[in-house]
């Protein structure tokens, strides 16, 4: 009589898997005394590990371990087979069984995957090596003035430009109107910046740049109807932008100089206006396109 019950179980009572690893195709086969049961760990590979347990509800009652077990169960289950058999032979734990459910849990415990010994693992920060153009030469022009110039630059991850632009001074919108001196003189503005990219996409790489600028101004002094000028050296801030699309560099910057060393304690008042607005554009170069 209980191998006719065992034979009523495979027929009604179908096999479940609980667990986060899935668990595919599971098949009950009678041999004898022992039930089969099959079942696939699909996508699993050979250095992964799993533990398997099977449990039976038998006769109704609560889940337990199945003791009398043996094949593709425990604590170490190679992985990558095509197919895994539990065999249990069913005599030796239960006298009696009048109704069975099973449940197949696959759980994975290693995953130590080994690359081949000839893959080689990049990261792909560029693919175009647009990046890899680091010299930057450029044209530049600057308001007041204008003045032009050129600016020279190796930007990279971290960076450094220098620029220089030659050309008249103009007038401060607060600067006194009745002083107006006869020539205009010509003054360099020099610059140097630290730069960092921002921004690293296929051909375009984005610079924030952050130094100082240096130059000469012109200040009036007011002695009784008449003004005497002077020139003076001021240094400021410089903010700005470099903007490098394939092969061309676009730069934007702003410079704001700072007249109070210069007037406090004095009579003399800036004439200048204190204000630099750069822009450029360019090529760069060194390195080739991948």
């Amino acid at each position: 009589m209980k191998n006719i019950y065992i034979f009523l179980i495979i027929l009604i009572f179908p096999v479940q898997a609980v667990s986060a690893q899935k668990v595919d195709n599971i098949k009950i086969e009678k041999s004898g005394n022992l039930i089969n049961i099959r079942y696939q760990i699909p996508k699993s590979t050979s250095s992964q590990v799993f533990r398997v347990t099977v449990l039976c509800s038998i006769n109704g009652g609560v889940d337990e371990v199945l003791r009398s077990v043996s094949g593709d169960t425990g604590a170490y289950v190679e992985g990558g087979k095509s197919e895994y058999s539990v065999y249990w032979d069913v005599l030796k734990d239960k006298d009696e069984v009048k109704s069975a459910e099973f449940v197949v849990r696959v759980e994975l415990i290693s995953d130590n995957i080994v690359k081949p010994a000839n893959t080689v693992t990049q990261k792909k920060v560029n693919e175009t090596g647009f990046d890899k153009k680091r010299f930057n030469v450029l044209t530049t022009v600057a308001v007041q003035g204008p003045k032009y110039g050129v600016m020279f630059g190796f930007l990279g991850n971290w960076g450094i430009y220098l620029d220089i632009v030659m050309g008249p001074t103009t007038e401060s919108p607060d600067a006194d109107s009745n002083a107006n001196p006869l020539t205009i003189p010509s003054f360099q503005v020099y610059s140097g910046t630290i730069t960092k990219r921002i921004l690293n996409k296929n051909a375009v790489q984005l610079h924030l740049a952050l130094g100082i600028a240096s130059s000469k101004f012109v200040f009036s002094e007011k002695i009784n109807t008449t003004y005497k000028y002077s020139y003076e050296s001021l240094i400021g801030p410089e903010l700005g932008l470099v903007v490098g699309i394939k092969g061309g560099s676009l730069m934007l910057a702003y410079s704001q100089f700072d007249p109070l060393p210069v007037e406090e304690g004095t009579n003399l008042r800036y004439w200048s206006d204190l204000r630099l607005f750069t822009l450029g554009f360019g090529v760069r170069f060194g390195g080739s396109k991948q």
